[in-house]
């Protein structure tokens, strides 16, 4: 009786000002059918010698977007975007506010429409192997963040059980935490999803896509770190035109392939699948490994993270997410490193970042949006998107007491070299080099040197830049024409083949581009 006489007190609620209810019922215009939000709950795969965690007590709330549905316009970001809440009545459970303040915002109508996000969270009053079948539940989307949970529980639906294992990460080094999402605390420590708490609050963010604008990626055991790099080229090469990598046979590689190489050279796992260590990919492996494969197919892509100043060669200071913000802005992309609590190490791949600010200007935090794998190794790619909060500070934390879930480890920026150089014809022969994206009417300085070094300019105009060839020397000096294209030929020998590599370096700006190997 006590459920019912809750129901009815919740039920006799008024909304006011600008918030609006939204029922399990099929969107208007959505020929789909699908639901606004999906329940579901969680089993808890284990990794790093944690047991699996059948029907556990963590919660997921999978949202989905219809542009055919008037409340969910407010998502658009014209009309600021907008926030959503959930109280959630499992059944057996009790009663609790489990997502506070979600906030979601897309470019345009296109985009919204069958866009999506989830979130994780504690189911509440359940216990780990108390199975849910169904819950009760009301949602709210408003234009400024609640203080308070005035909307209706106003709906029943059924709670679909799913696995979930994500992450993975080995290194030795103190502070580093092993393994993925099954090596973490957060079964036991996880509490509602809690957004900003700001009740005005001004939202501005970067975007360049949602889960659906990304090929698929079927994660093997702790592969977050080849993967996320694989969606993250995947993202430069098709925005920004490039050549794709090769495989063998010359076709064009897929995500999945890259995936693939990329676990081979970041020593996540053996040409054969089996691993070099367990569990995952160093953190030290993560960024030799992608340089590697860059280089090895000639992609025109700088990681920006950990870097050093292409200028002064000295390391700056962290980037920040308002560093990230500016990269997705500029079509670059982004990867976000992030340590669980308890243990557990994740890298993914960003697509959309949103700083929140008080009515004083004041950051209250960044809700993150990103790409996930939610089930590794089940031989299939169980992508969704997935939403984040992370405070100033850097941790992402619970609404109750504050908990802490994790904290940011680092940010990861790519982009595009340039002046940006491709080899045309083979050596040893005949070959021209084709530059582009200088500065048009820019001298342009193309470099050689060997493969496995680096030069420090020791004279103006570029005096201190680090050029990533060793003992440079130089080729030629050439104007970029009004595209900022260039070219160079000549004949390379025999010697130069597989040990000499060719830069470009804008003489106006010391700029350094992408490095591309004789072969």
């Amino acid at each position: 009786m006590q459920r019912m006489h809750i129901r009815i007190i919740l039920a006799t609620l008024v909304l006011t000002g600008s918030m609006r209810a939204e029922s399990s019922a099929e969107a208007p215009g959505d020929p789909q059918g699908i639901p606004f939000v999906q329940l579901e709950q969680l089993n808890w795969i284990g990794d790093c010698g944690k047991p699996d965690i059948p029907a556990s007590a963590v919660g997921r709330a999978v949202f989905t977007f219809s542009a055919a549905d008037p409340d969910h316009q407010q998502f658009l970001a014209a009309n600021g975007g907008g926030y959503i809440n959930v109280l959630l009545w499992p059944d057996g459970g009790d009663l609790d506010w489990v997502v506070q303040n979600l906030y979601v915002a897309y470019p345009d109508a296109a985009t919204l429409d069958g866009a999506g996000t989830s979130v994780l969270f504690r189911l509440p009053g359940i216990e780990h192997g108390q199975e849910v079948l169904t819950a009760s539940y009301g949602t709210a989307i408003t234009d400024q963040p609640l203080a308070t949970a005035d909307f209706v529980v106003d709906s029943d639906a059924e709670v679909f059980l799913y696995d979930h294992l994500t992450g993975g990460g080995a290194d030795d080094s103190p502070g580093f935490l092993n393994g993925g999402s099954g090596c973490s605390d957060l079964p036991s420590e996880i509490g509602n999803w809690c957004g900003t708490t700001t009740t005005t609050t001004t939202s501005t963010s970067a975007w360049i896509g949602e889960v659906d604008d990304y090929p698929p990626i079927d994660e093997k055991l702790n592969h977050c770190v080849p993967a996320s790099t694989a969606r993250s080229l995947d993202y430069l090469i098709r925005y920004h035109d490039l050549t794709r990598p090769k495989n063998g046979d010359g076709t064009g590689m897929s995500s999945q392939q890259m995936e693939s190489a990329l676990a081979t050279v970041m020593e996540t796992t053996r040409a054969d699948g089996t691993w070099f260590i367990a569990p995952g990919t160093k953190k030290n492996k993560a960024l030799i490994g992608k340089n590697k494969f860059v280089a090895e197919h000639s992609l025109p892509i700088e990681t920006r993270f950990p870097y050093t100043s292409r200028k002064t060669g000295a390391m700056p200071a962290q980037p920040t997410l308002d560093d990230a913000m500016t990269s997705l802005a500029d079509k670059c992309d982004v990867e976000l490193v992030f340590a669980r609590k308890g243990g557990g190490f994740h890298m993914v791949f960003v697509t959309q970042i949103t700083r929140h600010e008080d009515a004083n200007g004041t950051v209250t935090g960044y809700t993150i949006d990103y790409v996930d794998d939610a089930k590794q190794d089940n031989g299939q790619a169980d992508e969704v998107g997935r939403s984040i909060h992370i405070k100033p500070d850097g941790t992402f934390k619970d609404c109750l007491n504050n908990r802490s879930r994790g904290t940011l480890q680092g940010v990861m920026m790519e982009c595009i070299n340039n002046p940006r150089i491709e080899l045309v014809g083979a050596c040893p022969g005949p070959v021209t080099v084709r530059g582009h994206g200088a500065t048009p009417g820019a001298r342009v300085a193309l470099v050689y040197g060997a493969c496995d070094g680096q030069t420090t300019v020791p004279s103006p105009p570029c005096a201190g830049t680090v050029v990533p060839v060793g003992n440079a020397r130089l080729v030629k000096i050439v104007v970029a024409d009004a595209n900022g294209n260039f070219e160079v030929s000549g004949v390379a020998p025999a010697s130069a083949c597989g040990k000499i590599c060719l830069v470009a370096v804008n003489l106006d700006t010391c700029e350094v581009g992408n490095v591309i190997p004789l072969k």
